[in-house]
């Protein structure tokens, strides 16, 4: 079966002028980092099965700042944090406490699952 769809796929006009799809190489990078906690990954995943206490997700937006400011005191400051395009990652909270902290904000390309999946 599979030989007649690959026969029919090249004879098929249509199909190959849409074909333009070149297959790219894409091997896994290794993060180049000096030490640990020099980049910190936040991001937000909703949608769970609710908890007994109601909650539906891991970190919600107004917490953030609180839960950052907890594992600083315990782990000490980070240089870089990675986070998605979202508006709970990019507003003025974010913005005042990297000022305030002195980190790099990164943030991932959209629809991007490479650098997502870093995150």
């Amino acid at each position: 079966m599979v030989n007649d769809i690959n026969q029919m796929v090249k004879q098929c006009t249509v199909c190959q002028r849409n074909n333009k799809c070149i297959t790219k190489y894409h091997p896994a990078q290794a993060t180049n980092i000096s030490k640990i906690f020099t980049r910190v990954a936040i991001d937000l995943i909703l949608g769970l099965d609710e908890t007994e206490d109601g909650y539906i997700g891991i970190l919600a937006a107004k917490e953030k700042a609180e839960i950052l400011s907890e594992y600083i005191t315990l782990f000490g400051p980070f240089s870089e944090l990675l986070s998605e395009q979202g508006r709970e990652f990019l507003n003025k909270i974010m913005s005042e406490l990297r000022k305030n902290l002195g980190f790099l904000h990164i943030v991932t390309s959209a629809y991007n699952p490479r650098t997502n999946g870093k995150t």
